[in-house]
């Protein structure tokens, strides 16, 4: 269920450059494509791929430190957590739940581990506020700003839970607020994104 993104064939090498941001984030565009696709020969190729895919990331769950989600949370490195990956899980396993090929056994239990994947965005969010107030200048940090905004548009659109949709609210109204606060305010691509699913 991982992947190689570097190979070198000279020396038949394969890199060790992969983390958990970039796995969950190949599924997540692997299984957007496959939707707007909508080919049955696609869905059946990649059915198994996308399966393994996420068993190897739902295995990659550990505790959550300093939050202690008591659900687990994904890793970026061995000690740090990381909102990029928890949301792109939750982004991956919303667009797999989607496809036709999926059994609705595997769709339910997929419901789950999102629902599971989001306590440690919740928890990563204190008194309702941006998760970067300390940095609101810094562009590389807004990526995972519009990814945790498409995390709980993407629960909210699987369980019609409004207290998803009211977290995404209240983070989008930090955002607007940021935005009209910081002079040059410039927005990722992953802001943009979470914007337009919003």
């Amino acid at each position: 269920g991982k992947y190689d993104y570097e190979y070198y064939p000279k020396e038949d090498l394969v890199g060790y450059t992969e983390h958990l941001i970039r796995h969950t984030a190949t599924a997540y565009a692997l299984a957007a494509y496959m939707l707007e696709k909508d080919s049955p020969l696609l869905n059946q190729l990649y059915k198994n791929h996308l399966e393994k895919a996420m068993s190897y990331t739902l295995s990659q769950k550990r505790p959550c430190l300093p939050n202690a989600a008591k659900t687990g949370c994904l890793y970026f490195s061995y000690e740090q957590p990381t909102l990029g990956a928890n949301a792109f899980a939750i982004m991956a396993l919303s667009n797999i739940r989607k496809l036709p090929v999926i059994s609705n056994d595997t769709k339910e239990s997929y419901l789950k581990e999102m629902v599971l994947l989001e306590e440690y965005l919740s928890l990563s969010f204190p008194n309702n506020s941006l998760i970067y107030t300390d940095k609101v200048d810094e562009t590389s940090k807004r990526y995972e700003e519009g990814q945790v905004l498409m995390a709980w548009v993407r629960l909210y659109e699987a369980t019609g839970d409004t207290k998803y949709l009211g977290k995404a609210n209240i983070l989008m109204k930090g955002i607007i607020t940021k935005m009209n606060e910081v002079n040059d305010y410039k927005l990722h691509h992953w802001l943009w994104l979470g914007l337009k699913d919003y």
